[in-house]
């Protein structure tokens, strides 16, 4: 998975953006709520079409895609196991 840092000025100015910071204690950090969010919560912020920007809070380092996909499979997957095999393996093979 590729990385990258990301910088406040990436983030577009029309369109409000909820920055989450990920701590070395693995919590994290809604900096729009001031509050601890969950793997839940961040489904529910996608859903409402709000966008996220999640961050590891020593690098500055995007990990959206990484907790977003976590928050995919702990959330909507153990919901409705109905998604296939083969749908599972493409993902995969290419590189998701």
């Amino acid at each position: 998975m590729e990385t990258q840092t990301v910088s406040a000025e990436t983030v577009v100015a029309t369109k409000t953006v909820r920055k989450i910071k990920r701590y070395k204690n693995r919590k994290l950090y809604d900096i729009l709520n001031s509050s601890y969010v969950n793997l839940g919560d961040l489904l529910g912020f996608v859903k409402n079409g709000e966008d996220v920007l999640i961050v590891n809070s020593d690098t500055n380092e995007d990990i959206t895609a990484e907790f977003l996909l976590k928050a995919f499979i702990d959330g909507e997957l153990s919901k409705d196991l109905s998604v296939s095999l083969g749908a599972i393996k493409s993902l995969i093979a290419n590189g998701l």
